[in-house]
């Protein structure tokens, strides 16, 4: 088995972040591990090599066997859980910076309770589970070897109804931005505008204007010609340069009608779609691109046309495939809200998070063309109290404030009388 984590995890070095800048560095490799809680755990001096040597993607629960009496019960497929600590040494010409610059750890994701530390101090720290934060590091570089440390905390069980497993079970990135450039994919937004000439069967155009805004320092429309269209059928991106970045871009346009239903391109398209958990079978959580991209592929074999993201954002990787494959997403938020559905599930930290949760999928997403509709929620318990609506608009609030070119929904359950 550990043979086959790291067939898939060359594979996945294929993949980089489809809007990449020029400073972009995998951190994937050469950490150290131990899956207790160590009180010191966050100090540069420590003595670490007795601890194991992992690369990342890595979750540790899926190398336990299942058990009977694990705190995650039934829902987290009886594994343990609990406690663990990363460590990561890097040179300091490894992070040098600038004038102008910033240096920032990328996690695209962490499960979770996570706290990121850098030479001894807290530089950061990320509650949910399955969005990607950043933590700017730039103030905590010293001269010398400089020690990362991540404290991950999943001890409070049961809090998913669905294996999470535990630990930094997506890619880690160092990337450097400067604020005198436009290299940060966060603050860029590509989106069609308007499509002339298209054709009855809605697969090309004559043109289409494409929109591109970044952070307040750009906002011009661009125009392509002879068009193909983006759809399940025939999944055409092009390639969009703005300033150091470039982002794969698919037009298309899309609609629901009262008596048409959804129509893609002007067509009538019938969505055939599956609900799609975060993990990849004996892989567990770990989200190796390969096995993102193979779960994509196979899914539009077996011929479906559109995922929901059950019930959670799932990886850049993912999306990529989505776009490049031909399929379409319902891009899901959070499985519960203020109404618990496990002792420690979201409730607990929704008042603190939604925000930054919300952005953070908002942001890294809104360029996929993929994405039909983003959900801001799964078969929410209280959907019967007068609270639910203001929930759903405060949350539908923040998603449109960041991208308003898509509709947003939320799912509806009724399992009782």
């Amino acid at each position: 088995m550990k043979r086959l984590f790291a067939a898939i995890g060359l594979l996945g070095l294929a993949c980089i972040p489809s809007a990449a800048q020029s400073k972009i560095t995998s951190l994937d490799f050469g950490w150290k591990f131990i899956e207790q809680n160590v009180t010191d755990g966050h100090l540069a001096v420590l003595d670490d090599s007795e601890w194991q040597s992992v690369d990342l993607p890595h979750d540790w629960d899926i190398y336990h066997k299942p058990s009977a009496d694990a705190p995650t019960g039934n829902g987290g497929g009886y594994y343990p859980g609990g406690t663990g600590w990363y460590r990561k040494q890097i040179k300091d010409t490894e992070l040098k910076v600038n004038d102008g610059e910033s240096l920032w750890l990328h996690f695209e994701g962490v499960y979770q309770n996570c706290k990121v530390f850098v030479n001894g101090q807290q530089a950061g720290q990320h509650f949910y589970g399955y969005t990607p934060f950043k933590v700017d590091i730039t103030p905590f570089v010293a001269k010398g070897i400089n020690t990362i440390a991540v404290l991950v905390d999943n001890s409070q069980q049961p809090n998913c109804r669905w294996y999470s497993g535990s630990g930094i079970y997506r890619h880690v990135w160092l990337e450097t931005y400067n604020d005198n450039k436009m290299d940060d994919p966060q603050k860029l937004f590509v989106r069609t505008v308007q499509i002339f000439g298209m054709t009855d069967d809605g697969t090309r155009a004559d043109s289409a204007v494409v929109r591109v805004t970044y952070d307040g320092k750009l906002d011009e429309t661009r125009m392509l010609r002879n068009v193909e269209l983006w759809s399940p059928a025939n999944p055409k991106l092009y390639d969009i340069k703005v300033g150091e970045l470039t982002v794969k871009h698919g037009v298309r346009t899309f609609s629901y009608d009262a008596t048409r239903g959804f129509l893609l391109n002007g067509q009538p398209t019938l969505i055939n779609g599956a609900c799609v958990h975060h993990d990849d079978g004996i892989l567990g959580a770990m989200a190796f691109d390969a096995a993102e991209i193979r779960k994509v592929r196979l899914m539009k074999e077996a011929g479906f046309n559109l995922i929901r993201t059950s019930h959670n954002p799932q990886t850049r990787a993912m999306l990529d495939a989505c776009d490049s494959l031909g399929m379409m997403v319902v891009d899901e938020s959070f499985d519960g809200w203020y109404a618990e559905k496990n002792p420690f599930d979201y409730h607990l930290a929704i008042d603190s998070c939604f925000r930054e949760d919300l952005t953070a999928m908002v942001l890294r997403d809104r360029n996929h063309p993929c994405i039909i509709s983003y959900s801001i929620g799964n078969e929410v318990i209280e959907r019967k109290e007068i609270r639910v609506i203001h929930t759903a608009q405060k949350f539908k609030d923040v998603i449109t404030a960041l991208d308003n070119t898509r509709p947003v929904t939320e799912a509806l359950c009724a399992w009782d009388s």
